[in-house]
């Protein structure tokens, strides 16, 4: 484990404290947890983006099948703002 030292805007540090707060965790822990999702939502676009300009882009039809299939597995997508991101 890395310790790091940043500034942030008070408002900022007063919202992340709240945030972690409410989902009990640590403000390291959320964080963290934000920091790897912004980073795996980086590699997704790019995947996605190597895969378009490979194949073509995703038609409407392909979106609502995978749609359709989540749905199947009980995962709501789009996610709600109020369902908790993983």
């Amino acid at each position: 484990m890395t310790k790091l030292t940043i500034s942030l805007p008070e408002d900022l540090a007063e919202t992340i404290r709240g945030e972690a707060e409410a989902e009990g965790t640590t403000v390291s822990g959320w964080v963290a947890q934000r920091a790897r999702r912004s980073f795996l939502q980086s590699e997704r676009k790019a995947a996605l983006a190597e895969y378009q300009a490979e194949h073509g882009p995703i038609t409407e039809e392909e979106r609502e099948q995978v749609r359709a299939w989540l749905r199947r597995g009980g995962v709501e997508w789009p996610p709600s703002r109020s369902t908790p991101a993983r």
